[in-house]
């Protein structure tokens, strides 16, 4: 079975500004864990996405007891 983190760690964010003039970070198309955040700058919307995958590694990390 492939280590989780391998699909986490492999996730690279794509830059697209919205008409409303924020900006969009996902997932590159075709990863395997797909993630999107929006921000006011650029680099707001890169530093939201990089905490979500962060993010998912804390959650990656607890063990299962006691979750479904």
């Amino acid at each position: 079975m492939e280590n989780v983190h391998t699909v986490v760690d492999e996730v690279q964010p794509r830059l697209l500004k919205m008409r409303s003039g924020r900006w969009l970070a996902v997932s590159e198309p075709g990863s395997r864990l797909t993630l999107g955040v929006d921000g006011e700058t650029p680099d707001q919307a890169l530093g939201l996405f990089r905490e979500a995958v962060q993010r998912w590694r804390t959650i990656l990390d607890k063990p299962l007891e006691g979750r479904i």
